[in-house]
C-alpha cells in the first residue's frame, strides 16, 4: 500500500469519528521556546492540553511534520531510524478517553489495513491497570502478548520538558526472526525484530520546569505513529529505507554515481534521510548557520556530505535530491514545489563551503590517528576540527566511533566556552535553571501596544531565572514581544515600591512574556503597576519596521517580481533584509533602490493599518511570503500605491517619520538568498556624518584641500598604475616562458613523462599555477612539483598531465614532511607551510625522494 494512501486512509478514518482535521505546522514551533523544532503531533496542541488558550473541538486529527536528531548516530544503521518523519496523530481534549484511544488504535490497524492480527503486540505501563483491562477484556488480547513495562518505556515525558504528560500504552509489529539481534529475543530488551509503530499517550498530568506535576485541566489522548514505519510493515518491508518515501532517493544516489548499495548501506541510507529534512526544514525557514535550528541543519547537512566524500563524491551533491523529495511528497505538501529552487540552492552553497575543508581536515584526523597515544581523541584537536574546518562535533564522534575511538568532550567544551566567552556580547537569555510561576492569576495577558506606549495593569503570573533576571506576565501590556523579526521592546514597570527594568519581551502561550531585571521591591498580587515602553527606542525600531515594507516593494519594482523576503531582523539601529534573488545588486541597482525608498519617504504617505479575515487580505492583493502561521484573522499594513503586506510588528503614522534611508552593504546569505543591511532616521544621518569624517581625514592626511583634488589626484594614479600593469604583463610574459623553458630543460625523465620541479621566492600559488599552465601547454606528458617563499609562508602546488601520479596523495606526503596544510584532487594540489620550520635542505630531500 502506497504511503499517500496510508495517509488518506488515517485521516478519513478518524475525520468519520467526528475529528477535526489539522494540517500539519511548521517545523519551527510556534511561541514555544523550550523547542527547537516540532518533535511530536501533539506540539501544537500544547496549549490546548494545558487550558491555556480558547477553542471550539474535542477532537483532532493530524499528519505532522517532525524532525528529532537524538538519534542521529543510529541514522543509517538502524532499519528503523530516521530524523525527518511524519506522524499519524488523534487527539481527544477532555472527551474521549483509553477505552475509545485502544479500541480505534486496533481497529484502523486490522480491520481498515487488515494487518494480521497475532503480529501485534502491546505494552501498557506497570500501574495503568485500566489500560491492561481493555488490551485484555475488550480488544481480546492474549495476556502473553501485554507487557507490562515502566516510565523509561511507557510514560511520555512532556515536548520540551513541560506541558502535558501521562502513561502510555504502545503497539508493536513483529517484523520476523531474521531482525532478531539478540537472544533471548523480546521487546522487554529492545530486540530490533519487534519495533513500536503506534504510540498512545494519555496525557493526564501538566509538568513544570522543575518536574512537579498536576492535574491537567484537559486530560485526553495525544496518539502518534510513524508514517515510515507503518510504511515499511504495508509494503511488505524490512527496513524504512526500503519504502515509496526513501527508496527513490537511494536509487537515483545508486544510478548517477555507480554506488553499491549493500557496500555503502548505511552512508546511502543516511544521504536518503538526511536530504528529506534538510528539504522541509530549509522550505520551512531554517538557514544553516552556527546557532540554535540553523546550527542542527548544518550538523545534518555536513554528516551527508562527508558520507558522500567517504563514497568518493568530492563535489555538491545534496542538492541534486531535493527535486527527488520534492516529487515523492509533492501531494501531502505541494508547497515544496515553489520552494524547491530556494532549497537546492541553500544547500549547495553550504556543501560548496564546508567542501572547501573537509578534505584538509579529513587529513589532519588521519594524521593525528597515526601519532596518537591511547584511544581518546584529545579536546584540542576535537576544537581544531570544529572550529577551523568546520566539523560539528556530533560529526567528530561519528568520525572517532568508526575507528573505535572515544573523544575528550569535556577537554572540548572547555575550549569550546573559553572561545564563548571571548566572544560573547550582552544579552537577555531566557534562562535554563528557571523556576516554578508564582501564580497569582490563570489568566491571559493582551498585548495594547499598537495603541499605547503607557499603561497600568496588575501581574498575573512571575518567575525568577538565572542572575535575578524575572520573567513576568501582565494582564495587559504595551510592550511587544519578538516576533516576526522584530525585537521585544524594552522599558520599565514601576510603583512607589517596585522598579523592574524590562529587557525583552518573547511570545508565549498565555501572552508577551516580559523578561528583565527587578532594581527593588517585591511582586504584589492585585498590586497596579505602571509599564512605559522606551519610547525613542520603539519610534527607531518603528521607523526601521516601515523601512523593510518599503524596500520590498522597490526591490520587486527595481529587481523583479521574483523578489521575496526570506527573513529580517529590525532593530532600532539597523535592518536587516534578506530577499530571494540569484546574483549581487549592481552599483545601479542599489543606486536606484536607495533613492526609490527614500522618494517614498518624503511624500509623507499614510500607513494605515487594520484587522482583517486572511482570505479577504489575500484577496486584497496583501503579500505573506515570510515563513509566518496566520490566523483567521490577519493585521495588514497598507502604504497605498506602495505595500500591502500582513504583519504584526509596529509602525509609522507616515512614512515621513523615517526620515532618511541608507543601504550600509549587501551581501550573500546563502546561493540564492542575498541580504541588504541598511540604517534610517538618527542613524542614517550617524552613517553619513562618519563617512563625511572618514573623507576629511583622508584629505588631510593627503595635504589635499578639496574632494575634487581628491579625485584628480585618485584618477592620475589609477591611469598611472595601468600602464605599469602593462609593462609588467609584458615582463611577466617573457619572464614566464624563460622560467618554463628553464625548468623544462632542468626536468627528468619520469615513468612516461617528465618531472619537473622548482623553487622561487616571491611568487603566490596563482603564479605557481601559471607557471603549470605554460609548462602544461609545451609538454604533453607531465609532473610537477613548484615552490616559493612568499610573505610568511611556504606555497607548493603539485600537478599532474595525463600521468599515472595522484597529486592529492603526493601533496600529503609533502604536508607531512613541511608540517604544512592543503589537499586537492588528483590532477592539481596546493599547500603551504610556516616558515618557522622551513629549511631549504627538506626542498631538495623531497626532489629526491619523488626521483627515488
Amino acid at each position: 500500500m502506497k504511503s499517500q494512501i496510508l495517509r488518506e486512509k488515517f485521516i478519513k478514518f478518524f475525520k468519520d469519528r467526528e475529528h477535526r482535521v489539522f494540517e500539519s505546522s511548521s517545523l519551527i514551533p510556534e511561541n514555544d521556546p523550550t523547542l527547537l523544532f516540532t518533535v511530536a503531533g501533539m506540539v501544537q496542541f500544547k496549549p490546548m492540553f494545558a487550558g491555556l488558550v480558547d477553542f471550539d473541538f474535542k477532537r483532532a486529527t493530524s499528519i505532522q511534520k517532525c524532525l528529532r536528531v537524538v538519534d542521529l548516530e543510529e541514522v543509517g544503521t538502524s532499519p528503523f531510524h530516521d530524523t525527518f518523519f511524519e506522524m499519524l496523530g488523534n487527539f481527544s481534549f477532555n472527551d474521549y478517553f483509553q477505552h475509545e484511544a485502544i479500541k480505534w488504535g486496533w481497529e484502523f490497524l486490522t480491520e481498515e489495513l487488515n494487518i494480521e492480527k497475532d503480529k501485534l503486540y502491546v505494552t501498557v505501563h506497570r500501574d495503568d491497570s485500566e489500560a491492561y483491562r481493555i488490551w485484555k477484556d475488550v480488544v481480546k488480547i492474549p495476556s502473553q502478548r501485554i507487557i507490562k513495562m515502566d516510565d523509561r518505556t511507557n510514560f511520555w515525558g512532556p515536548a520540551g520538558g513541560t506541558g502535558a504528560c501521562g502513561p502510555s500504552t504502545e503497539i508493536f509489529y513483529d517484523f520476523g526472526r531474521e531482525l532478531e539481534n539478540k537472544s533471548p529475543c523480546s521487546i522487554e530488551n529492545d530486540c530490533k525484530r519487534f519495533v513500536e509503530i503506534w504510540n498512545i499517550v494519555f496525557p493526564q498530568f501538566n509538568q513544570d520546569s522543575s518536574g512537579n506535576r498536576t492535574l491537567l485541566k484537559n486530560k485526553g489522548v495525544d496518539t502518534g505513529m510513524g508514517l515510515e514505519r507503518l510504511a515499511a510493515l504495508m509494503q511488505n518491508k524490512k527496513s524504512i529505507f526500503e519504502t515509496d518515501l526513501f527508496m527513490p532517493i537511494i536509487e537515483k544516489l545508486e544510478e548517477k554515481y555507480d554506488l553499491d548499495y549493500e557496500k555503502y548501506k548505511k552512508e546511502i541510507n543516511s544521504i536518503a534521510d538526511h536530504i528529506r529534512a534538510l528539504t522541509f526544514s530549509i522550505s520551512d525557514g531554517v538557514i544553516p548557520e552556527n546557532e540554535g535550528r540553523g546550527y542542527v541543519i548544518r550538523r545534518v547537512l555536513r554528516r551527508g556530505v562527508r558520507f558522500g566524500f567517504k563514497m568518493g563524491i568530492e563535489k555538491p551533491f545534496l542538492y541534486d535530491l531535493v527535486s527527488e523529495v520534492v516529487r515523492i511528497m509533492k501531494v501531502q505538501y505541494p508547497y515544496l514545489i515553489d520552494s524547491a529552487d530556494k532549497v537546492k540552492n541553500i544547500i549547495k552553497s553550504e556543501e560548496e563551503r564546508f567542501l572547501k575543508t573537509i578534505g584538509q581536515g579529513i587529513q589532519l584526523y588521519t594524521e593525528y590517528k597515526k601519532r596518537m597515544k591511547g584511544n581518546v581523541v584529545d579536546g584540542k584537536t576535537l576544537f581544531l576540527l570544529y572550529d577551523t574546518f568546520g566539523f560539528p562535533l556530533d560529526l567528530i564522534k561519528q568520525m572517532a566511533y568508526e575507528d573505535n575511538l572515544e573523544i575528550d568532550e569535556k577537554g572540548f567544551e572547555y575550549l569550546l566556552d573559553e572561545a564563548r566567552k571571548r566572544s560573547r556580547k550582552d544579552k537577555v537569555f531566557a534562562g535554563s535553571n528557571k523556576k516554578d510561576f508564582v501564580i497569582f492569576y490563570d489568566e491571559v495577558s493582551k498585548f495594547v501596544g499598537y495603541e499605547k506606549l503607557e499603561n497600568e495593569s496588575y501581574i498575573l503570573r512571575y518567575r525568577e531565572l538565572e542572575d535575578s533576571f524575572y520573567e513576568i506576565l501582565m494582564k495587559e501590556t504595551p510592550f511587544y514581544a519578538e516576533s516576526g523579526g522584530q525585537v521585544g521592546d524594552t522599558g520599565l514597570i514601576f510603583s512607589e515600591n517596585l522598579e523592574f527594568e524590562v529587557y525583552n519581551s518573547y511570545r508565549s502561550p498565555v501572552g508577551n512574556m516580559l523578561v528583565g531585571k527587578k532594581i527593588y521591591g517585591e511582586f504584589e498580587k492585585g498590586k497596579i503597576y505602571k509599564q512605559k515602553v522606551d519610547l525613542k527606542r520603539r519610534y527607531l525600531i518603528q521607523r526601521n519596521h516601515t523601512a523593510t515594507h518599503i524596500l520590498h516593494s522597490v526591490l520587486r519594482k527595481v529587481v523583479g517580481e521574483h523578489v521575496r523576503q526570506e527573513g529580517s531582523f529590525v532593530s532600532f539601529d539597523r535592518f536587516r533584509f534578506d530577499f530571494l534573488h540569484f546574483k549581487p545588486l549592481t552599483d545601479r541597482e542599489k543606486e536606484l533602490i536607495e533613492s526609490s525608498v527614500n522618494e517614498i519617504i518624503t511624500q509623507n504617505l499614510s500607513v494605515d493599518k487594520k484587522v482583517v479575515p486572511y482570505e479577504d487580505a489575500l484577496k486584497e492583493g496583501a503579500l505573506a511570503f515570510f515563513n509566518e502561521k496566520y490566523g483567521k484573522k490577519v493585521r495588514v499594513v497598507t502604504i497605498k500605491n506602495v505595500s500591502k503586506e500582513l504583519c504584526g510588528g509596529t509602525h509609522v503614522e507616515k512614512t515621513g517619520e523615517i526620515g532618511l534611508f541608507r543601504i550600509l552593504k549587501e551581501e550573500s546569505v546563502a546561493t540564492g538568498i542575498r541580504r541588504i543591511e541598511a540604517v534610517t532616521s538618527l542613524y542614517a544621518l550617524k552613517s553619513y556624518k562618519e563617512l563625511a569624517e572618514r573623507i576629511d581625514n583622508l584629505l588631510l592626511k593627503h595635504k589635499m584641500k578639496d574632494i575634487e583634488e581628491f579625485e584628480k589626484r585618485f584618477d592620475k594614479i589609477l591611469e598611472e598604475n595601468t600602464l605599469l600593469r602593462r609593462e609588467n604583463e609584458k615582463y611577466f610574459s617573457y619572464e614566464m616562458n624563460e622560467i618554463t623553458n628553464r625548468l623544462i630543460k632542468e626536468s627528468k625523465i619520469y615513468k612516461d613523462g617528465r618531472f619537473v620541479f622548482g623553487f622561487f621566492e616571491g611568487y603566490t600559488i596563482d603564479i605557481l599555477k601559471k607557471i603549470m599552465d605554460n609548462i602544461k601547454s609545451k609538454e604533453e606528458k607531465v609532473f610537477g612539483v613548484l615552490f616559493s617563499k612568499y610573505s610568511e609562508k611556504v606555497n607548493y602546488i603539485v600537478f599532474s598531465s595525463n600521468m599515472d601520479v595522484d597529486a592529492k596523495n603526493m601533496i600529503a606526503k609533502i604536508n607531512k614532511i613541511l608540517k604544512g596544510k592543503g589537499g586537492g584532487k588528483k590532477e592539481l594540489a596546493s599547500g603551504s607551510a610556516s616558515l618557522k620550520d622551513f629549511d631549504k635542505k627538506l626542498i631538495e630531500s623531497i626532489r629526491e625522494k619523488i626521483l627515488e
